[in-house]
């Protein structure tokens, strides 16, 4: 992730991280549920006083529908807990963009986030990684809304070994900002990766989810660039 940092560095010219990027694959995880297939994990953050979160599954779908699915952003209320409208504000490449969400839940005032996402690839574990995390963008609206904050986040999905499937990680570091009531927060974020997966799981399912067809390619080593496949 370190690697990914620099790379949003630069690739991202006209907006700024809102906080520095900490590195969650090298987080001592903790196991704290497995349920519905879906094991959720829990660990420290050195400078952090919040836990990360993290869940692993594998998802009955090949992976080129799992990404379109995860990337569609006029979709993803369908499946994104608490999500009430998501737009991309800056498109910046192929593979790059700027979204903006906002999100409501029960207690509490509604959330903004606007964060950076895209594509990037391990190519030596093959590994497609959909990296996520705030930024200060020029094309932030504005709004009387809370300003949450994603100080690091992904999702890492690779095919299952019959290419039926996809293994996926889902991971984040959260923070609600403003007011919230320590037993909310810890509730919300220690269920929100487990629900993300089990949405997730739903909209695939759905027969109106197109797939991304060269997204094998990746994997077959028939490619050396993103921007070849999207």
């Amino acid at each position: 992730m370190k690697k990914l940092a620099l790379l949003f560095s630069f690739i991202f010219p006209a907006i700024t991280t809102a906080s520095a990027i900490p590195d969650l694959s090298q987080l001592k995880w903790k196991e704290i549920e497995d349920q519905d297939g879906i094991k959720t994990f829990e660990a420290d953050v050195p400078g952090f006083s919040r836990p990360a979160f993290r869940a692993e599954a594998i998802i009955e779908s090949e992976i080129s529908k799992v990404v379109s699915a995860i990337t569609d952003t006029n979709r993803r209320q369908e499946w994104t807990p608490n999500l009430k409208v998501s737009k991309i504000i800056q498109p910046i490449s192929k593979v790059e963009w700027v979204e903006y969400w906002q999100m409501t839940a029960p207690l509490v005032d509604d959330r903004d986030l606007v964060f950076s996402t895209g594509f990037d690839f391990d190519w030596s574990k093959k590994r497609l990684i959909v990296p996520f995390h705030s930024v200060d963008s020029p094309s932030s609206p504005k709004t009387k809304n809370v300003l949450a904050i994603v100080n690091a986040g992904s999702y890492v999905l690779w095919p299952t070994e019959n290419k039926s499937g996809t293994n996926i990680i889902y991971e984040c570091l959260f923070d609600f900002g403003g007011s919230v009531p320590g037993w909310f927060a810890s509730s919300f974020q220690r269920s929100n990766p487990r629900k993300v997966l089990q949405g997730l799981r739903k909209q695939v399912n759905k027969s109106d989810i197109v797939s991304s067809p060269k997204i094998h390619l990746l994997f077959e080593d028939k490619v050396k660039k993103l921007a070849d496949i999207f």
